[in-house]
C-alpha cells in the first residue's frame, strides 16, 4: 500500500493505511487545520475521524502546529516522544541552548524570520492512552 500526503506549504502530513484505519504523521501551522481537512476530503475522500493515531516527529509549529485542534476533534492517539512533551504541553518550538541551526546562513535568516513568527501553537495536553 502507498502512502497517501497532503501538501500543506512547507510541511507534507503522510498517512498510512492500519487496521483501525489511518495513522498520521505530523500537522501544519495551526491556522492550517481547516484547510487540511478540506485537502483530505477532496484528495482521498477521508474524513479526519478516520484518522486513529497521530505521530508528531517532533515538535516544532509546523509539524505540531494544529496537532491540538486535531486531537480535540477526533478520537485519534497522540504517538510521540517523552522528550517532546514538555514544549508540546507550551505550545512552543524548542527554545534556548538545545535549539541550534545548522549554520550561520540558516541562523541569519530565522533570525530574520523570528521577528514575523513567534514559533507558537495550540498546546497539546497528553491523555494517558496515548502511546509515548
Amino acid at each position: 500500500m502507498e502512502p497517501k500526503y497532503i501538501k500543506m506549504g512547507v510541511t507534507t502530513c503522510y498517512l498510512l493505511e492500519c487496521e483501525e484505519g489511518y495513522l498520521q504523521i505530523d500537522t501544519s501551522y495551526p491556522a492550517e487545520y481547516k484547510k487540511f481537512k478540506t485537502k483530505l476530503n477532496k484528495k482521498y475522500n477521508i474524513h479526519p475521524s478516520e484518522i486513529k493515531f497521530l505521530l508528531l516527529t517532533h515538535h516544532h509549529d509546523d509539524h505540531a502546529g494544529f496537532a491540538a485542534d486535531f486531537l480535540n476533534n477526533t478520537n485519534a492517539k497522540l504517538i510521540v516522544h517523552e522528550k517532546a512533551i514538555p514544549q508540546l504541553k507550551k505550545g512552543k518550538s524548542e527554545e534556548g541552548e538545545s535549539s541550534y541551526y545548522v549554520n550561520k546562513r540558516v541562523k541569519t535568516i530565522m533570525g530574520l524570520f523570528e521577528k514575523f513568527h513567534k514559533f507558537e501553537f495550540p498546546p497539546v495536553t497528553q491523555f494517558s492512552e496515548d502511546y509515548i
